[in-house]
């Protein structure tokens, strides 16, 4: 049966587009045994083949599991941070440990705004070998070289903030990991194997730059290796809105393997502008401010803050285009590190008349969290039921005094 790839678009013009897929001849001139399709392990793509094979991503091996140890509140709270799986007898912490044959694909990690120095030197042993032992921050800068360069590994400024390990490390019959000191916030991902079968042990001496390479081209070139018999077809084109056009034509059994779409309406976007909270909320005078559109018309505006209520007696004085007019009064400490909302009415006469104020959270107390604002414009004596939220970045774990690097925001309210 004969087969057609369209391409619908409503607006846009399109150009450039590519499809791979096997080639197929016209049933009408000659039949054709397809390729025998490689036998495959029992486990799948094991190690550096997993990148060198994503073809087989949609693969599912019966038998293997992907599994995961990380700092997640056993309580089920909202304090997933600084959960060792155990405590070694040197001050160790064990962020993950399983007997039997597997593979570690992901290990992340972030503290003090990604900065993992304070966690030491992170430790992989597997079938009872180390083969990583090094400082967390050193690793992950890319200073112990290939395997473990960007983007096998990524530091703060490289990835969102957090630092990862992405080596597929596989083992035979153990695994374990740790750091010196408490990592804060962490996770192991691994995969699980039915069995040992086609599994090496990791050799941090591969340097693997095949792969490198490869993920270095992410986005510019298809990743897959080539498939025999593949064939490529390109066009350029003008799509009307709501019509379609067929791109590719084929009989037979096959697929799509690629498919690339350039639309040169299309502009990048700006690069995201980051400012960087300095510490400025914690000690003395320490503050948290936003600007806001509200009504003219308002009758009183209400803020509604949302806190981390294990920290007891948050207090702020609450000041409006420079003036204090309330109040964050202090609560007591909550257990089980769970979320809170307090709610405060700001008097009209320092926000009628005005279509815009500025709010400035003045710290009374050492370490407030203002996690989230609402903010809600009164009319006619009535809340309305919707809201604008500002978020301000907290820091990285309680207690710890912190750099937060964040996207520049201006809160807006409209009726």
């Amino acid at each position: 049966m004969k087969r057609a790839i369209a391409a619908v678009a409503a607006v846009l013009a399109l150009a450039g587009l590519t499809i791979a897929g096997p080639a197929q001849a016209d049933p009408a001139q000659a039949a054709t045994a397809a390729p025998a399709a490689p036998a495959a392990s029992s486990n799948g793509p094991v190690g550096w083949d997993t990148y060198r094979h994503l073809d087989r991503l949609d693969e599912v091996p019966q038998g293997v599991q992907t599994k995961q140890f990380s700092s997640f509140d056993r309580t089920g709270g909202n304090g997933d941070f600084s959960r060792c799986l155990r405590t070694t007898s040197d001050g160790s912490c064990v962020l993950a440990e399983t007997d039997g044959a597997g593979e570690i694909d992901s290990i992340w990690q972030t503290r003090d705004s990604g900065n993992v120095t304070a966690s030491g030197n992170l430790t992989v042993v597997l079938d009872g070998k180390t083969v990583l032992h090094a400082p967390f921050q050193d690793i992950v800068d890319g200073k112990l070289g290939a395997p473990f360069v960007y983007p096998v590994v990524a530091n703060a400024d490289q990835s969102s903030g957090g630092v990862y390990i992405i080596a597929p490390m596989p083992y035979r019959s153990s695994m374990l990991v740790y750091t010196d000191h408490d990592p804060i916030y962490y996770h192991v991902t691994y995969r699980t194997f039915p069995s040992a079968a086609g599994v090496d042990t990791f050799d941090p001496n591969d340097k693997a730059t095949d792969v490198i390479a490869t993920l270095k081209a992410s986005g510019t070139q298809d990743p897959k290796p080539a498939q025999p018999g593949a064939r490529t077809e390109s066009a350029t084109f003008t799509l009307a809105p709501g019509k379609s056009k067929d791109l590719a034509t084929g009989y037979g059994p096959g697929a799509v393997s690629a498919l690339r779409v350039q639309i040169p309406q299309l502009v990048e976007p700006q690069p995201l502008q980051y400012v960087t909270d300095d510490g400025r909320a914690f000690g003395a005078n320490g503050y948290s401010q936003f600007t806001v559109r509200i009504d003219p018309a308002n009758t009183g505006v209400r803020l509604t803050r949302r806190l981390a209520a294990q920290i007891g007696h948050q207090q702020a004085t609450i000041l409006v285009d420079g003036q204090p007019v309330a109040e964050w009064a202090p609560l007591p400490a909550a257990p089980g590190c769970r979320w809170l909302d307090q709610s405060v009415d700001l008097p009209a006469a320092a926000t009628a008349g005005k279509s815009s104020i500025t709010v400035r959270n003045q710290f009374v107390s050492s370490d407030p969290r203002l996690q989230r604002v609402h903010v809600l414009g009164r009319l006619d004596r009535r809340w309305p039921a919707g809201a604008h939220r500002h978020r301000r970045p907290g820091p990285e774990a309680p207690g710890r005094r912190g750099r937060a690097r964040v996207r520049h925001r201006r809160a807006d309210l409209a009726r």
